[in-house]
């Protein structure tokens, strides 16, 4: 499977079957295997070679045929408003080949592009999507791309590549809420409320901090949190309110396990994952509690974190609003306001990607995505969330990647352009001193993002 999802990978990204350049390389193969053999770092060779045809060592302007194109779908060309311009010239990896830093272009300097070679045909054909006559030039007039000089012995068009099975939901990008602000924000049964951090109030001798089991957290978590969801904690602890001498459930904070280990590793390499670091993965607080409540309950929990063994915690903010179908909101935003009030370290952006919203407002993830595909355990609970929405249900024996195509068009689903959610780190220590003896694997701290990013323009 593994093999296949490179495979997958590598035609997404044209290079499944690339077009060497013309320009004649300063270094002769065999210095360049040379160089591969014994200058790359193991994790740099370890990712080229999971590739058909290598990874790192392929240009954007010597790219294939994109993805769309291979399908037959030459409205979706990457290439259909203009070249695919670099944002950067190259990257610096670490010896476990994760990008560390990206070296800019410099004055005067042309970024590469990637230019779909593929010729779009001008006249009508049929789609694969819906099997009706469409027009599918994507270029003003209806021309093909310009071709780029291929070398001698380069593959002619219409190859045997095949792309992976095409999406056809609609996309989006949406603007973000800033990152920092004077505003605490509150949840009650999934919907958000504010508080102003100058609006006092908060008495710590009203409230108290304790664990809290499963199902008491499982149960307050789905019903207010907006995602709806509980996800797989090792630590909960609750605040409770106990001004009027019984104890009131209000707000409840879970730490658990990531979906990759390299969520903790990636900033906290020198700690041990799951036991010494942890994710952030649920705090939520009712309306009912007054401005800087977050702040002090975060500071009890890291306490009861850190005397279990626990000395680094990751967590994100997520500043993508969303909105069901109907364009009710049901998430602004994280506004982060604890973060910059409990002094973590940020840490940058976390990996861009799409996300799937399905019209409830709520995110289908790619891991409950991927339990269908390959049918792993959870994968009947996963089905179920697109089947309560609507999509039919599988027939016995259908290709489970086709069904999740068809579910996802069937309940209305979209793509969301996600820039990636705010990281931020936080090193814990009786002291100052053993909180900085933490060392972080992410490049120095930067300042706290307190706008959203501006609107891509167009180029």
């Amino acid at each position: 499977m593994t093999t296949r999802l490179r495979h997958i990978g590598a035609a997404i990204m044209g290079i499944l079957d690339p077009i060497p350049s013309t320009t004649p390389s300063p270094m002769p193969e065999e210095e360049g295997a040379w160089v591969r053999a014994h200058a790359w770092t193991k994790g740099l060779r370890k990712i080229d070679d999971a590739y058909p045809r290598g990874f790192h060592r392929w240009c954007s302007c010597e790219r294939g045929i994109c993805p769309g194109c291979a399908s037959g779908h030459h409205d979706r060309c990457v290439s259909a408003d203009g070249p695919r311009v670099d944002e950067h010239a190259d990257t610096v990896t670490d010896a476990q080949g994760f990008v560390v830093a990206v070296i800019r272009y410099g004055p005067g300097q042309r970024p590469c592009r990637w230019l779909c070679p593929c010729p779009h045909p001008a006249d009508v054909e049929e789609t694969a999507d819906t099997g009706k006559a469409e027009k599918t030039p994507c270029r003003p007039g209806g021309t093909a791309h310009p071709l780029r000089e291929r070398p001698a012995g380069a593959r002619e068009q219409g190859g045997t590549m095949r792309s992976p099975v095409q999406e056809t939901l609609p996309f989006e990008d949406l603007p973000e809420m800033p990152t920092v602000s004077p505003w605490c924000q509150r949840w009650r049964e999934r919907t958000h409320s504010w508080r102003h951090v100058h609006d006092g109030g908060f008495n710590a001798r009203h409230f108290t901090v304790a664990p809290l089991d499963e199902k008491p957290a499982e149960k307050f978590v789905i019903t207010h949190h907006y995602s709806g969801s509980y996800a797989a904690a090792t630590k909960r602890l609750a605040l409770y309110e106990t001004s009027t001498g019984e104890e009131r459930l209000s707000g409840v904070a879970v730490f658990g396990v990531p979906v990759s280990e390299a969520v903790l590793t990636n900033p906290l390499p020198y700690l041990r994952p799951y036991t010494e670091s942890l994710v952030c993965l649920r705090f939520v607080l009712l309306d009912e509690c007054p401005g800087n409540a977050e702040s002090w309950f975060l500071a009890r929990c890291f306490d009861a974190l850190l005397a279990d063994g626990v000395r680094g915690v990751v967590s994100f903010a997520d500043p993508v609003p969303r909105r069901t179908a109907s364009g009710v909101l049901v998430m602004p935003g994280h506004v982060g306001t604890i973060y910059a009030a409990t002094n973590a370290v940020y840490a940058g952006r976390a990996t861009a990607r799409t996300v799937k919203l399905l019209p409830d407002g709520t995110v289908f993830h790619d891991r409950a995505a991927q339990k269908i595909r390959r049918q792993e355990q959870g994968c009947e609970y996963a089905a179920a969330q697109l089947i309560a929405l609507g999509a039919p249900r599988p027939r016995p024996g259908c290709d489970p990647a086709l069904w999740l195509r068809e579910a996802l068009a069937a309940v209305g689903a979209r793509n969301i352009r996600h820039r990636g959610a705010h990281r931020f780190v936080f090193r814990l220590g009786r002291t100052r001193r053993e909180r900085e003896e933490i060392e972080l694997g992410l490049p120095a701290p930067r300042p706290y993002p307190k706008q959203p990013d501006p609107e891509p323009t167009a180029t």
